[in-house]
């Protein structure tokens, strides 16, 4: 799965983030709620003679009403024994006093400490989101180790060893620079494979090895993972499969020239060493090249 996904979902917590500070202007819908907790009953009686229960109040944030996104305790207060709209905050000193008095049991303990259901309930989008990413996460990483071992069971299979694996790859990766695979490109590195190596790769092939190439490997942390060391002759043929890709659409784009510096780079090639490469492609009956403008 692309990382472009991760980066949605980076911004979307990104997002929740920025909700928390200013709850009421939250695009995601945001709304407090109040909510009572009865904790025990009272001998605490108004003026008309009413009960009243002590408890504590929440405030919690919800998106789009049933996400909870943070919760706040706001402290001890006592509730209408048979109604649970209206409330009046007590202090800690005020309670002591209800305790003195016999009001209340002296078993009440102080302060309010939210029960666990009740401040998991208040957090409880952010376990979605973290759930989902780690979702998202091992899925990638899945996908990513099962596509490593598709691509060896074909090599495998189709007996490409491991340096033209690596000149298959680093085309493929080169065909990605620009974000696009057409058919042409795909036709290309056909083409190209066979010019280098004198085999023939079927466009079907082709296409499989790029749907299962690992598209977010930059060329450096890939030439950095190669098992074996190239020679001298093996390192030009890559810089040569790589340029030939770039042109193949008869054009160089900036990635794609970005790539190909850093792969002769890699070889620790000067831009001298380089350009001398590329421009030799010319005896191995290729396009005519296109130069390499090097600052």
């Amino acid at each position: 799965m692309p990382f472009r996904k991760f980066k949605i979902y980076f911004v979307t917590i990104s997002l929740f983030f920025i909700s928390t500070q200013n709850v009421e202007s939250c695009i995601f819908w945001t709304t407090e709620s109040e909510e009572l907790h009865r904790i025990q009953s009272t001998k605490i009686t108004d003026p008309n003679g009413e009960y009243y229960d002590i408890g504590y109040k929440t405030t919690v944030a919800y998106a789009y009403s049933i996400l909870g996104m943070w919760v706040a305790n706001d402290g001890y207060v006592l509730i209408p024994k048979y109604g649970n709209k209206t409330y009046y905050p007590v202090t800690i000193s005020e309670i002591e006093q209800y305790i003195s008095k016999g009001l209340l049991s002296e078993k009440f303990s102080t302060p309010p400490v939210l029960p666990f259901s009740i401040a998991i309930k208040g957090i409880s989008a952010w376990f979605i989101l973290i759930f989902i990413l780690v979702g998202v996460l091992i899925n990638y990483l899945w996908q990513k180790k099962k596509n490593k071992e598709a691509l060896n069971t074909f090599f495998k299979l189709e007996e490409i060893d491991s340096f033209d694996r690596y000149l298959l790859e680093i085309m493929g990766l080169m065909s990605y620079a620009d974000g696009n695979i057409d058919d042409q490109e795909v036709k290309a590195i056909s083409k190209i494979f066979y010019q280098i190596t004198k085999r023939e790769l079927s466009l079907n092939s082709v296409r499989f090895i790029l749907n299962l190439l690992d598209k977010n490997m930059s060329i450096e942390n890939y030439i950095a993972a190669l098992p074996i060391k190239l020679d001298n002759n093996q390192k030009e043929l890559l810089i040569r499969g790589a340029y030939l890709i770039a042109i193949s659409d008869n054009k160089l784009s900036n990635s794609e020239e970005y790539l190909v510096r850093n792969l002769s780079r890699c070889f620790n090639y000067s831009k001298e060493e380089m350009m001398s490469i590329i421009n030799a492609m010319s005896t191995m009956n290729c396009k005519k090249e296109k130069k390499i403008v090097c600052s």
